[in-house]
């Protein structure tokens, strides 16, 4: 029996043309029954960082209880002397990253959530931008001209900030920018190395990253990838990169709003570990006397971090510049570091 206009309409479903008419207060409680429930581990932004800095070494403090105020050099500085490392930085941005070619911006289901909320009207934008008052551009691969990015909200007090990877300029320091680079690499520089100074896309890296309560890095640990890492006949053995502790540390202490840092455990280094059913530890002194490798490992890579961390929160607060070209560490005091644990690891703490 062919369909008729009239028994196409009898199996659609019934239309409700008077939403607009409710009391604003029931609406408001729609909306909020359609927005993506609130991750109870808190909700993750898994990224790359990027970033230019420059380090240099300091003796002035040493010697004389100030600060010199000079980033380029130190004048009391002089080759084998004590000195403390200082940290600026210029230039940053935040993108995926291709270790981790699963994490696809904008394929979960609290993404495409969120983002269709906030193009049906005003209300539910409204709705959206309560829950997740601040933005963050995210660029898909290594910055490059022409770079597809995409912003991304988010809510500093409950979403973690997990960074996957850390790479800095290593070619070429603060002062040498594109247009000093060969002419072919200024031409066409190799993506992740141009920082270009101050513009717009890059200008909010820094109060994205002094926002952030809850920082997570990924943990490698160069032991535990000798013993654990193998391939198959004919197969190259797999090279991750991994984070080093001093570009965590370094990059803790531009954290201004930091107040829970954990350790986020590498898949392929730590088998155990269930990516999509993590479970958080606040405190990894929990532990008393480590009966597991994996546990000992871990916990003595997070207590050498905080250590090396509190030294740098002071060394930092020590040598507090001017300049309003550059950015200087802004650190919070931090007494204990958490992680995120494979659920048989919880079992042990019994």
């Amino acid at each position: 029996m062919p369909l008729t206009t009239e028994s196409m309409d009898d199996q659609l479903p019934p239309v409700f043309d008077v939403f607009s008419e409710l009391p604003g207060e029931i609406r408001l409680m729609i909306w909020s029954l359609v927005m993506p429930p609130r991750v109870p581990e808190g909700r993750t932004i898994e990224v790359a960082v990027y970033y230019d800095h420059q380090s240099t070494k300091h003796s002035c403090h040493m010697k004389t209880g100030k600060f010199c105020d000079n980033y380029s050099s130190c004048p009391e500085y002089i080759d084998g002397q004590p000195f403390h490392e200082v940290d600026t930085v210029v230039d940053g941005y935040f993108a995926l990253d291709p270790d981790f070619p699963l994490l696809v911006l904008g394929g979960r289901a609290v993404e495409d959530q969120l983002r269709t909320m906030s193009l049906v009207c005003r209300e539910s934008y409204d709705l959206v931008c309560k829950q997740y008052p601040q933005t963050m551009r995210i660029h898909r691969d290594k910055w490059h001209a022409g770079v597809d990015t995409r912003t991304v909200r988010y809510n500093p007090d409950s979403d973690v900030l997990i960074i996957q990877n850390i790479d800095y300029a290593r070619s070429y320091c603060v002062d040498q920018r594109i247009t000093e680079m060969p002419a072919d690499e200024a031409t066409n520089p190799e993506p992740g190395t141009a920082f270009p100074r101050h513009t717009a896309p890059f200008a909010p890296f820094r109060q994205t990253l002094s926002t952030f309560q809850n920082v997570a890095f990924r943990y490698a640990n160069p032991d535990v990838l000798a013993d654990r890492l193998f391939g198959g006949p004919g197969q190259e053995d797999p090279e991750p990169n991994f984070i080093p502790n001093i570009e965590i540390i370094r990059l803790m202490t531009f954290m201004a709003s930091m107040k829970n840092c954990y350790l986020w455990l590498d898949s392929i280094c730590w088998p155990e570990v269930q990516i999509n059913g993590r479970s958080k530890v606040e405190d990894l002194a929990i532990f008393g006397e480590m009966l597991f490798f994996e546990q000992l490992i871990v916990t003595e890579g997070a207590d050498e971090i905080l250590e090396q961390y509190k030294n740098r929160v002071e060394s930092a607060r020590d040598h507090r510049g001017r300049s309003a070209e550059l950015w200087y560490p802004s650190p919070q005091d931090l007494d204990h570091m958490g992680c995120y644990l494979p659920l048989g690891w919880l079992e042990s703490t019994d």
